[in-house]
């Protein structure tokens, strides 16, 4: 490979310094390889940050279910102010609530690309419950593909 550049860039064929070739070709590689991290590698960090915040919900989901095989029902809207995650102890979720009315905890999100957008974990009637997920106003492709 290295002979056909020298021979493509040869200074009987070419009036171009070979020098500033390869360097326009290590510059062009360069700026791919980042148009692809920003395509992908970004996404993927996205991505990361919603499963980590769905970690963050775990203790939340426990605390509710710990409830209902206590008390054999669901949290009421008046009791619901109990199931709240401290927001001084989360770093990827802005808040994680159970919703009565949605039967779920709902996770909101802190960081960019999708702050305030909110995804939801519902159980089914099990015991215990297995847990679902689905987007509320967060983009689903944001969420793990069992989510979606």
């Amino acid at each position: 490979m290295f002979a056909l550049m020298d021979a493509l860039i040869s200074e009987e064929r070419s009036p171009y310094d070979p020098m500033i070739v390869w360097l326009a070709v290590v510059a062009g590689v360069a700026i791919l390889l980042f148009g692809l991290y920003i395509a992908f590698g970004s996404s993927f960090e996205d991505r990361r940050d919603v499963r980590l915040a769905m970690a963050e919900g775990a203790d939340m989901r426990e605390a509710v279910a710990a409830f209902q095989r206590r008390t054999g029902r669901w949290p009421r809207a008046d009791e619901s102010g109990e199931f709240r995650a401290d927001p001084s102890r989360l770093n990827h979720a802005r808040s994680i609530v159970f919703d009565a009315g949605r039967r779920a905890v709902v996770v909101t999100m802190r960081r960019q690309p999708y702050t305030g957008r909110s995804f939801a974990f519902i159980p089914d009637d099990a015991t215990p419950p297995r847990w679902s997920c689905k987007p509320i106003d967060l983009d689903a492709k944001y969420l793990p593909e069992s989510c979606r």
